[in-house]
Formats: C-alpha cells, structure tokens, sequence
C-alpha cells in the first residue's frame, strides 16, 4: 500500500494555498496535517474544512505543523521563504517551493541548504511548463532566431514579468550559453526599437481580468517563425502539481531540483 504524505502547507490562506487546500481534500496522495499563515492573519484559529485531514487549524506555528510532516510545501510570499528554507533545514524535512519574486539571496540560501535536503523550487508547478521548457532548449539550440517571451496574467498578480516568463528566458538563454544576467531585459513601451540581436531575448508583460497564465516564446526568423504557447485554464494546474512535487520530493536525495527534474525522472503519479 503507497504511504499517504502528511504536507504542512505555507501560505494556506493565499490563492494558490486555497486551491491546494481544495485539491487535498479529495486527494489520496497527500493529507493536510499543517496549514500555515502569517501571524495577522484573520484565520489563526479557525478550523480548515478538509473532513479527510482532521481537527486543524489554521496556525502561525510553522515549528510544530512542520515537525509534524513528512514535507513543507511553501506558496507563502517572497519575504517570508527564508524562514521556510532554515525551518526545514532544522528540522530535516524536504520542501517544495513555489513563491515567485525570490530574491538573488533566497535562491542562495536555497542552494546551501539543499546539500542537507531535498528542495524542489519550481515558480511554476504546471507539468506542462515544465515539457515546454524541455522544448525551448531544444528550439534555443537549433535555430538561430531572435527569441520574445510574453506573459499573460490577471490583475492582481504582483510580479512583473512573471516568474514563468523568466524561467522560460532564462532556459533559452542557457541552452545558447548566454549570461541571463547580461541578456534577458523587459521591454516596455519606450524601449521596442531595441534590437534583440546581439544576444538579448526580450520579455513582456500583460495584467488584466482573471488570466491564470498565458506564457509564449516567439522564435522569430527571417522568412519563418516558431511559436510555443501554454495557456493556465485555472490554478488547479498548479495545485494538481504541487500536490505530485510533494509526493516525488520525499523519495529524493538532497539537493536542488525543479519541475523539470521531476518530468524527467518518468516516475511521478498524476
């Protein structure tokens, strides 16, 4: 018989955190034994309605839930992953980690603390994205085109552009040993006369309505083109692959891994 994951969950008042909430109560994969939020939050205290989980409350104590766990699963905020990260590594317990807008020292710390444990980063966890980004570098390498990345996504979405949107540039511009540092630049409506030659791939940005996502990489030729485009119907992608990371990282040795990783290990359960 396959052992349930007991998952603490960060960020469970937030909209990704909700729609994970949703997804476990009919998942028999995973099981909520802890559900995070921050210490103003008007839940601490109430009880989460998952009849498959439990008596929990939504809680502050990040310690005792995670203690409890066999995984942290963190879609809290960029402020707060620091925290999460050191939490796990004192407690020894795996993470996935889908917050989006993390800073330069958060990947740092990330990257130090996965020698003691598993982490999987990941700002998108849809399973599609991640073959699209098997596919960018293979597309990156073969053709000697410009390269666009635009993103789509709703009003109230933070970050610009979008984590995905810099995943996806950031693979091609590795697949051509490009610096992502030197090459990728957000383009805004002043700057589209400049040239994206010269080893610069070009991002761009939409907010408006209730987009979930939208995310395209243009390969632009000469006399021909290539596009790949993954559309978002709702977060329950995301949630649904939260769900399988959770699941796959426990059985992983530590170190970094991301979406990707897990696709290509043909040994995840949809």
């Amino acid at each position: 018989m396959t052992k349930v994951i007991d998952v603490c969950l960060v960020g469970a008042a937030g909209r990704m955190g909700q729609e994970i909430l949703r997804q476990m109560k009919t998942s028999d994969k995973v099981r909520l034994s802890g559900a995070i939020v921050s210490r103003t939050s008007k839940l601490v205290d109430v009880s989460v309605d998952c009849s498959t989980c439990g008596h929990i409350s939504f809680s502050n104590d990040l310690t005792k839930y995670a203690l409890a766990s066999d995984v942290i699963v963190d879609f809290s905020t960029s402020e707060a992953t620091d925290n999460v990260i050191n939490t796990a590594f004192e407690l020894a317990k795996p993470v996935v980690c889908g917050v989006t807008g993390i800073s330069e020292d958060t990947a740092n710390l990330m990257k130090e603390v996965s020698s003691s444990i598993p982490i999987l980063y990941s700002p998108n966890m849809s399973i599609g994205i991640s073959a699209m980004l098997k596919a960018i570098k293979v597309l990156s390498m073969a053709l000697d085109f410009d390269i666009e990345v635009n993103e789509i996504h709703h009003s109230k979405k933070r970050d610009v552009p979008s984590g995905t949107a810099l995943l996806l540039a950031e693979t091609a511009a590795k697949a051509r040993c490009w610096s992502s540092s030197e090459t990728l630049f957000f383009r805004q409506r002043n700057n589209y006369n400049e040239s994206s030659k010269n080893k610069k791939i070009g991002l761009s940005s939409v907010r408006g309505g209730n987009n979930a996502g939208t995310h395209t990489v243009y390969f632009l030729g000469d006399e021909e083109s290539v596009e790949v485009i993954h559309r978002t119907e709702s977060k329950s992608v995301f949630a649904n692959g939260a769900i399988v990371a959770a699941k796959w990282i426990c059985s992983q040795k530590s170190g970094m891994y991301s979406m990707v990783d897990l696709v290509e290990s043909c040994n995840f359960d949809l």
